[in-house]
């Protein structure tokens, strides 16, 4: 399908692209310019094809300013902003907006992948830093409040745990439990520690 407008006369295709880039590929002539991937892969290929062709009739296929071709063919798959400025600001006001409409309504493929940039990445290490804090702090009180229930526990009778609609002799089941589960842990904890 041809499109005509002011700015250039450009071959479209209405269908949608699928491609996947991989950085510093020769086989496809794509770079970024401004966080924007442009691909010159089929433009190029087509104006090489017809570059002959000549004629009433025949269109033009190399619509393109050769100095920006120029810049995607010697450094395809990287960063061309600042050389790519340079030949718009070589071409004049015009012509540049002309070329760069161009390029943004045929050739555009979409913006570079930001999420592993440092705008996106802080605030994934700072919700694991303070997760991290809360669970230790968590872990702490737990471990505290389990080795002072323990020892208070030792001491005296044990906790009395005191459940409305249970039997005493549950009452009593559950308590002695607790208190066996409170002696096996000191006695582990103490083991850990080198006391005898």
């Amino acid at each position: 399908m041809i499109a005509r407008s002011e700015s250039c006369m450009c071959l479209q295709d209405p269908r949608p692209r699928s491609l996947t880039l991989a950085r510093g590929s020769l086989s496809r002539i794509w770079a970024i310019y401004k966080n924007g991937v442009y691909d010159l892969t089929d433009y190029l290929y087509t104006a090489d094809l017809n570059k002959d062709a000549s004629g009433d009739g025949v269109p033009t296929y190399a619509f393109l300013d050769e100095s920006i071709t120029t810049v995607f063919k010697q450094q395809p798959g990287q960063d061309i902003t600042k050389d790519l400025q340079a030949a718009l600001d070589n071409l004049g006001e015009t012509e540049a907006a002309k070329q760069l409409s161009c390029m943004k309504q045929v050739f555009y493929l979409g913006d570079t992948d930001f999420r592993l940039e440092a705008k996106c990445t802080v605030q994934n290490w700072l919700l694991l830093a303070f997760s991290i804090i809360m669970m230790s702090t968590v872990v702490a009180k737990c471990k505290s409040e389990f080795d002072r229930g323990c020892r208070f526990h030792l001491l005296s009778e044990g906790p009395r745990i005191h459940s409305p609609g249970r039997s005493a002799t549950r009452q009593q089941e559950i308590t002695r439990a607790t208190g066996q589960i409170c002696s096996l842990s000191g006695a582990l904890l103490h083991r850990g520690r080198g006391v005898a």
